[in-house]
């Protein structure tokens, strides 16, 4: 009678064993090229070489799992950013850099906490709104920029770090220079990254537009007393004044 560690050995040495062996190198030449030689997502194509290259046959199965979850991550992962993307943004940019343009805002995504929570919903879901996500589309909310100059007229929904002088006014309405202006396509992402910073009297602004087209563009505001307010919109070009 053959023991079990003679029928393994049998069934490795056997048609089976050797069509799994074929199978078995085949993998390993495959994650070697994918992530390795090709120098991308190498940590876990050095870990599927390691498990592939120690199993037993009886654990092939499990080895033959790993390499596809490899393979179906390294397809999700990897980048669909074009060069036919790229050229698109790099237009956007340069246009951005020679002409006025102007964020319209269709929602605004406050920074949640729990005391706007507390405010927020019992006013906002009267209107099929909530805390999260505010539908501001149509309500003329923009943000312009012209030259070297901004011009907010956005809602704020939030809260205050500290006091300052707004008046009645909880926005951010204002007129000011705009400074460290930097321009940057974001590969990996998708999109092309302006920012500035700003002052509004006492408060200071970062500010960044990601604009993956110009109908889907995000805006995000980091001010020194308020909390995080991110807004979406799109992007159209103002007219270029004639001297």
């Amino acid at each position: 009678m053959c023991t079990g560690l003679q029928k393994v050995q049998k069934w490795e040495a056997g048609p089976i064993g050797s069509i799994n062996r074929s199978i078995k190198n085949l993998l390993l030449s495959s994650v070697y090229d994918m992530s390795i030689k090709q120098n991308k997502f190498w940590p876990y194509g050095i870990i599927c070489v390691f498990v592939i290259k120690r199993s037993k046959m009886k654990q092939f199965t499990y080895s033959f799992f790993l390499f596809l979850v490899f393979l179906l991550s390294f397809s999700s992962c990897k980048s669909s950013f074009t060069k036919e993307d790229r050229s698109k943004l790099v237009d956007l940019q340069e246009q951005m850099n020679q002409q006025g343009f102007e964020f319209e805002a269709d929602a605004v995504l406050p920074f949640n906490t729990q005391a706007l929570n507390n405010v927020a919903n019992d006013l906002l879901l009267r209107s099929g709104n909530n805390a999260v996500r505010i539908d501001v589309q149509g309500d003329q909310y923009s943000l312009k920029i012209v030259g070297k100059e901004g011009r907010f007229s956005l809602p704020f929904y939030g809260e205050r770090r500290m006091s300052g002088g707004y008046g009645t006014d909880t926005g951010f309405n204002f007129t000011a220079d705009i400074k460290n202006i930097k321009s940057s396509i974001n590969e990996k992402k998708g999109y092309l990254s302006y920012e500035f910073t700003t002052r509004n009297d006492t408060e200071t602004l970062d500010v960044e537009l990601q604009i993956y087209q110009p109908n889907n563009v995000k805006l995000h505001i980091n001010s020194s007393q308020r909390t995080f307010m991110k807004y979406e919109g799109r992007l159209k070009w103002l007219e270029i004044e004639e001297e």
